[in-house]
């Protein structure tokens, strides 16, 4: 039996959560192209977020260096935002792990080769927010072919302040 304060208190964390965290996954699978293709996108009003998400890519053509991207649009203003991409894959444990500032490309240590393996790029971004926008997660692939899957592709957007 729990008493009538943890309820309370469970109720309110339950209403902060559904307050500040919501999930944004992609309309349809997302297929890929040279140039920087967006996956992801989310509206940011005032304040600090903290976003974090995977990309499931399943590469159909061998050859081609895929890249990642953190870009800001519609007017979104938020200086010191940097983003975290961790990629894995079969062949090679770790394709890159590194941060960017947002707007950078973060190349791929590591091209699609002949037994197509897919690739989980999993990410963090840090988004002080002083002008609302948008964000958007994107991704490119240099030459050969794929898309990132509907399905296990998304990305959580909780506000901090």
């Amino acid at each position: 039996m729990t008493s009538e304060k943890s309820y309370d208190v469970a109720q309110r964390m339950d209403a902060h959560i559904a307050a500040h965290l919501h999930t944004v996954t992609p309309a349809a699978a997302v297929t890929l192209a040279t140039t920087m293709t967006t996956v992801l996108s989310d509206s940011f009003g005032l304040g600090t977020f903290r976003c974090s998400g995977m990309m499931i890519f399943n590469p159909t053509a061998s050859g081609g260096t895929p890249a990642y991207k953190m870009q800001l649009a519609s007017g979104l203003v938020a200086a010191n935002a940097r983003a975290t991409f961790t990629e894995l894959y079969a062949t090679n444990q770790v394709g890159t792990a590194d941060y960017v500032a947002a707007g950078t490309n973060l190349n791929s240590a590591g091209s699609v080769g002949a037994s197509l393996n897919n690739r989980l790029i999993m990410f963090t971004a840090w988004v002080p927010v002083t002008t609302p926008g948008v964000l958007n997660i994107q991704m490119l692939l240099s030459s050969g072919a794929g898309q990132v899957l509907l399905y296990g592709t998304y990305m959580d957007v909780w506000q901090v302040t």
